[in-house]
């Protein structure tokens, strides 16, 4: 018994169905209107090695410090703030997909849980780099010494300072912790303003809205990363061969505009491929509007007779994405399932 996965999943834009057929032979269907095959929810491979695993968390840890600390040092500069994270989000979520792939990790939470820990170190590399900057600063130095020798002269020498602001140089000085330093920031608040704002201050948001800022910007990392790291890691994988299956052909073609790819889609979960193959060929003989869709098939790249086949039907839709519903369909012979679909 051949099993084939059969997704419906993102949709696809880069290549168009072939013209109706017009003036030609009609097209008669490659397969009997009541073949059907019995069904069972597809599901992800689940699997990992303990060496793949710790070179996606291994990999992903030193790509999440490396971009904080970049981003660390161009921030002294300029930092936009909501795009940067996005940035290091997509970048840290690249590495991490590729990663997945190298180590054949298949449990789409482990991938996911290993980016979304990436994220959040790339954001606590550059909250530790300023506290090192903060610490070392030349300057506070030696205020700093002399403030923990005698606070209270220190404090009569910054009685012509404001008190808001005297109150936050003296919180800034007691910082003996990387977490004092971080609610000393906090305190201090981030402050948005226009990239061409001169010397405004713009809006600081204050102690608690600083927090939540930091929260966001660290959500924004890390749920970019989990989202790109589980993604490969829900591709169809050949565990005969112990690699990752690959599309063994693909078919462009229109399903009748009255059946829609809902129900195009609803035939495959019942496992009705003979309807599907009716549907085929009713819209290349142009009865009626199409709608265009591409069906894949993914094999084993060693082991088409014996492993598992899995197939993802996608609707052409520019600019749109599909919802992602995988099912498998069970048969006795794979080669008369895919030969309709790979003419």
């Amino acid at each position: 018994m051949v099993v084939l996965a059969f997704p419906r999943c993102e949709m696809e834009t880069n290549t168009l169905p072939p013209e109706p057929n017009v003036n030609r032979e009609p097209v008669q269907p490659a397969l009997p209107a009541d073949l059907r095959f019995s069904v069972q929810p597809y599901v992800p491979d689940g699997g990992f090695s303990i060496m793949g695993l710790m070179v996606v968390l291994l990999g992903l840890s030193v790509g999440g410090v490396a971009l904080g600390v970049g981003t660390h040092y161009v921030s002294k500069w300029f930092y936009l703030i909501l795009l940067f994270p996005m940035l290091i989000g997509i970048a840290l979520g690249a590495l991490g997909g590729g990663l997945v792939k190298w180590g054949k990790v298949r449990a789409p939470w482990l991938a996911g849980a290993a980016g979304l820990i990436a994220g959040i170190l790339a954001m606590l590399t550059q909250h530790y780099l300023a506290y090192h900057d903060f610490i070392n600063d030349p300057l506070l130095g030696p205020v700093r010494a002399e403030f923990r020798k005698n606070p209270k002269v220190v404090d009569f020498n910054l009685m012509l300072v404001p008190a808001d602001q005297r109150q936050l140089l003296i919180r800034g000085l007691k910082v003996d912790s990387f977490l004092d330093f971080v609610d000393f920031q906090a305190h201090e608040g981030v402050s948005i303003k226009r990239a061409a704002a001169g010397n405004d201050k713009g809006l600081n948001l204050g102690y608690v809205g600083t927090y939540i800022y930091w929260a966001v910007e660290t959500l924004i990392v890390a749920g970019i990363v989990f989202a790109m790291t589980r993604k490969p890691a829900l591709e169809p994988f050949c565990s005969l061969s112990n690699e990752w299956k690959t599309v063994k052909c693909g078919d462009n073609f229109g399903v009748p505009l009255s059946l829609g790819v809902d129900q195009a889609a609803q035939l495959v979960k019942d496992g009705m491929l003979g309807q599907l193959a009716q549907a085929k060929a009713q819209a290349a003989n142009n009865v009626e509007e199409s709608v265009p869709v591409r069906l894949y098939v993914y094999a084993s790249p060693q082991h088409v007779e014996q492993g598992q086949l899995d197939i993802k039907l996608c609707r052409f839709v520019a600019g749109k994405q599909g919802q992602r519903n995988r099912l498998t369909i069970r048969v006795s012979h794979h080669e008369q399932s895919l030969a309709p679909w790979s003419r």
